[in-house]
């Protein structure tokens, strides 16, 4: 940031004017009056340059926040809780999905235990037709025998 130069014995002048006049008058009320407008475009010209402050040995006082500065905070919170809000449902989405693909391998391992157990019954059945079979053979072939 640069400043366009401000030629600083007047300035200088009037801060003393205004101190002189507080040591010599004899009104207060003048007296005051000239101190403070001497003293504040003091404060109001260094607060502008501040080469002005470096010749005559005065520093602005600190100043408070603008409100674009807590514009800005408010902004932020807001920020921060929209992304918070975000990082909540993409933890829930992704707790749905994981939890419909649990579902999904619990119905597909149920599917292929239940195909498994009919396969065993239907060669259990198949076994067991066989036996009969074999069974029936032997008593007709017993039955034929003693005939």
């Amino acid at each position: 940031m640069s400043y366009d130069p401000i030629f600083i014995p007047p300035l200088v002048f009037l801060f003393e004017l205004g101190w002189g006049s507080f040591q010599e008058s004899t009104d207060a009320h003048a007296q005051l009056k000239r101190f403070v407008i001497g003293f504040g475009c003091s404060f109001f010209i260094s607060s502008i340059n501040p080469v002005f402050n470096q010749v005559t040995g005065l520093f602005t006082m600190a100043f408070t926040p603008s409100k674009d500065h807590r514009r800005r905070e408010r902004e932020q919170k807001k920020l921060d809780k929209r992304m918070a809000r975000e990082a909540a449902k993409a933890a829930k989405r992704n707790a749905e999905i994981d939890a419909q693909e649990a579902a999904e391998e619990a119905a597909e391992k149920a599917e292929k235990e239940a195909a498994e157990k009919a396969a065993e019954e239907e060669r259990k059945a198949k076994e067991e037709a066989e036996f009969e079979a074999e069974l029936e053979a032997e008593r007709k072939a017993l039955e034929s025998g003693e005939n």
